[in-house]
């Protein structure tokens, strides 16, 4: 990111997965590490500087924590 912000890049973006949420392993725990950071690197940068962004998505279906089993009970509950 220091790098980013001295070669003046215009946009970083942070790819991340849902195991960041509650993170169990060391995976996990750097992942959530990793989007702290990237949060308060975007939180120093003043107006026209880099812009830093995280997106984060599931790494499996039916994974701990994944969205698809919330997806599926909101659909049934609509569909009745």
């Amino acid at each position: 990111m220091n790098a980013a912000v001295a070669h003046n890049v215009e946009r970083v973006i942070v790819l991340s997965t849902d195991k960041s949420v509650h993170p169990i392993n060391a995976m996990g725990m750097s992942k959530a590490l990793m989007e702290k950071c990237m949060i308060s690197k975007a939180r120093m940068q003043n107006e026209g500087e880099t812009i830093f962004c995280a997106t984060r998505y599931g790494n499996a279906m039916a994974s701990r924590d994944s969205l698809i089993p919330l997806f599926v009970s909101q659909l049934k509950k609509t569909n009745r």
